[in-house]
């Protein structure tokens, strides 16, 4: 009996520290994939590093840097961004910083960011009308890239820096819906329950009561002469 007690117990520790061990891998190999998407480095023989799922892609040259930089991507949305989007235009799909804690490079990087078919769609169906601008932290205000290349094909925008920073999609033609109208409000205060308002038809009614006691009167006044 007490063998059998021994080998059941075995048996659940092993099976627990089965799947301890399990869980322990599957744990490492999803932090493993958290981490390569959000987290790059760039050695001093240069790389290609593929943030947000492949939709922004930061190329390297060989000795832009002498010793290794980590690169921290976050994504961003409109309500976390550093400043709202220029007047007259709208953020587009993608909003996110590019952190070096600091580091420079001694040559230029390039910067590749994807825009969908729906920003496309939201700027009036124009490539030209879809834009990477950088947030300019001296002025805090956004500027474009103006030398960013446009691939109409691929719907990409690369800029060429030798710094990295704060980066967005920006929407041009953007078309605004305007505001619904609402009918006209009357505020005519109607009369209380048991109020008359005086109308001419009153009036003339009153005026013809008067002149029947006035007619009256003075026939009774006649009347009472005669007798």
């Amino acid at each position: 009996m007490r063998k059998a007690t021994t080998s059941r117990q075995s048996i659940a520790i092993r099976s627990l520290m089965t799947l301890t061990l399990v869980f322990s891998l599957l744990f490492a190999t999803a932090s493993s994939v958290f981490a390569a998407d959000h987290v790059g480095t760039i050695g001093a023989g240069g790389g290609t590093i593929s943030f947000g799922g492949g939709d922004v892609v930061v190329k390297a040259p060989d000795g832009a840097t002498k010793s290794d930089v980590t690169v921290t991507y976050t994504a961003l949305t409109a309500a976390t961004a550093p400043a709202s989007a220029p007047d007259g235009k709208a953020f587009g799909s993608k909003i996110f910083t590019l952190d070096t804690a600091g580091a420079s490079f001694s040559q230029f990087l390039t910067v590749t960011v994807k825009y969908t078919a729906a920003d496309k769609a939201a700027a009036g169906g124009r490539d030209d009308n879809v834009a990477l601008y950088i947030y300019d932290t001296s002025s805090g205000t956004w500027l474009e890239n103006q030398s960013a290349l446009p691939n109409v094909i691929d719907l990409t925008l690369t800029a060429s820096q030798q710094t990295l920073g704060t980066y967005a999609l920006v929407l041009a033609g953007v078309t605004v819906a305007p505001p619904p109208t609402t009918a006209p409000v009357d505020t005519t205060t109607p009369p209380d329950s048991g109020d008359m308002g005086v109308t001419i038809g009153m009036m003339l009614a009153m005026g013809l009561v008067g002149a029947f006691f006035v007619l009256g009167g003075g026939f009774m006044v006649a009347r009472g002469r005669n007798s």
